[in-house]
């Protein structure tokens, strides 16, 4: 084989070439067997650093180091605005009921509320028991005669109205037919010679009623009332006057005695 010695390069190339542009060659030489390794040479200087190449693949991340101490906390920073309000969360459960604290003030009375609208009317209930009958039985009396009673009955010779029952005015004794309850209103007006013992009393069947009894003054309307019962037909009631002599009533404006029987019940 013939190798050439390029006159640019001086390479020592086989015939295809050695790449300079010139392409001149010096000589042809024919190769002869290959020497001994002559001695190293001297290092020549190190020539300019080429241009710096394309950066190779990223290796892989090496292990986290051990972590460091924490530094000194730094000066809080200024604050900053207030970002949006956040969706309301689920409400929580229901705390213990606290205890009652004090009744606070009335508050002022509100305005009346419209009236509403009638409902329907109940069924009607059951009929209640019968109640207890009331006869119509009443009666009133009064005397406008001058008239001097000396422990006896007081007489009321006048009627206003009557049903029910009867009365002597000579006597002043009224005859109560029905039994039961009746309110009495009784009263006289002493003129003169009351004394501090002559006093007037509602009789019931001859006997003084407890609780009736009221001491006679004169020139003085004295009157009472009060509820009786009777216990048996046709039972008899009157105005007694009580006392040691005379007394003399009259009324020269109006009557001087009166009684008014009503059965209750």
């Amino acid at each position: 084989m013939y190798f050439f010695n390029c006159k640019e390069c001086f390479h020592f190339l086989c015939n295809s070439g050695c790449g300079c542009s010139s392409g001149i060659i010096l000589q042809a030489s024919l190769i002869g067997p290959t020497g001994p390794m002559g001695p190293r040479g001297v290092t020549g200087p190190t020539g300019p650093t080429g241009a710096t190449g394309p950066m190779g693949i990223t290796g892989a991340t090496g292990p986290t180091g051990v972590t460091g101490s924490t530094g000194a906390t730094g000066p809080t920073g200024v604050t900053g605005s207030a970002g949006p309000t956040g969706a309301t969360g689920i409400a929580g459960p229901t705390g213990i009921t606290g205890a009652t604290g004090p009744t606070g003030a009335t508050g002022p009375t509100g305005a009346t509320g419209v009236t509403g609208s009638t409902g329907a009317t109940g069924a009607t209930g059951a009929t209640g028991a019968t109640g207890t009958s009331v006869a119509s039985s009443f009666g009133s009396f009064y005397s406008t005669d001058e008239q001097s009673v000396d422990n006896s009955s007081f007489p009321l010779p006048q009627t206003l109205v009557v049903s029910g029952m009867n009365i002597n005015g000579a006597t002043g004794v009224v005859t109560l037919p029905n039994i039961g309850f009746y309110k009495v209103d009784y009263g006289v007006y002493v003129l003169s010679n009351a004394t501090v013992n002559d006093a007037m009393v509602l009789r019931l069947n001859g006997v003084n009623i407890s609780g009736t009894s009221r001491g006679l003054e004169n020139n003085t309307m004295i009157n009472a009332s009060a509820i009786i019962q009777t216990t048996s037909a046709n039972s008899t009631l009157n105005i007694q006057i009580i006392s040691d002599n005379n007394v003399n009533f009259l009324d020269n404006d109006g009557i001087n005695g009166y009684l008014v029987v009503q059965q209750i019940g």
